[in-house]
């Protein structure tokens, strides 16, 4: 099937987002990984775990900005793909599933300085509206807090104390 650009534009039903400044490093990915590496090592064995990673960058290098920072396009084709797929904006990267009826719980992860997107705030909406279990960590003491909340960690956490 050939699609032609406005094709494919017609096909993504894609809607203008306004752009998001973001604050200081650390960037998400640098919470990411540390969940990811916590889940696969101590998360209890009767629950479920996975990272979705919907808002990844999928697109193709268009050169460097005037800082030297190179900038990415979406594929749209890409893009397009994984829309008709089934992905959908707002869902938090990671999803782990309790015993419990298999009640979800969501952990939405943000980069300092930035806030949730429309679709993610309607997202949590929805999440709290039906009583599913859904928080957003800015830092790694949040997800901590979060997963102790939770109950999902084989292991235990002390809390830091204060220098004296």
């Amino acid at each position: 099937m050939n699609l032609t650009p406005p094709l494919l534009a017609m096909m993504s039903d894609a809607k203008a987002r306004p752009a998001r400044r973001c604050g200081p490093v650390p960037k998400e990915l640098s919470l990411h990984m540390p969940v990811a590496k916590l889940l696969r090592e101590h998360c209890k064995l009767d629950w479920q775990w996975a990272h979705y990673p919907s808002g990844e960058l999928r697109g193709i290098y268009a050169g460097d900005d005037e800082h030297g920072k190179k900038i990415y396009q979406r594929d749209i084709r890409t893009a397009t793909k994984l829309k008709q797929m089934g992905l959908k904006r707002g869902r938090p990267e990671f999803e782990l599933n309790s015993p419990d009826r298999g009640l979800p719980h969501y952990l939405e992860l943000k980069r300092l300085g930035c806030g949730l997107t429309d679709d993610q705030q309607e997202f949590r909406d929805w999440c709290l509206d039906h009583h599913v279990p859904h928080e957003v960590a800015w830092t790694w003491e949040k997800v901590l807090l979060v997963f102790e909340q939770w109950g999902c960690l084989r292991i235990e956490f002390q809390p830091r104390r204060e220098p004296s």
